[in-house]
């Protein structure tokens, strides 16, 4: 069975990489259709808004994962 550490690194892990790729996808978008221009702050207002929408899901998710039953 897999080690508490082992399983929050690669829980923490997933979800950094799930962020990024959501921020990247959706900054895409917003390129593509001329939201803002790139490197703008229309960027990292982007990333910031994912990041904290991600957060929201790590954390709503994390007793389901970390159960007391292990």
């Amino acid at each position: 069975m897999m080690g508490y550490s082992l399983k929050a690194f690669i829980y923490f892990l997933g979800w950094v990489v799930a962020w990024v790729l959501f921020s990247t996808l959706i900054n895409a978008g917003f390129l593509a259709i001329n939201l803002y221009v790139e490197g703008g702050k229309g960027k990292l207002i982007t990333f910031i808004v994912s990041g904290i929408i991600s957060i929201a899901g790590a954390s709503s998710l994390y007793r389901e994962v970390f159960t007391n039953d292990q």
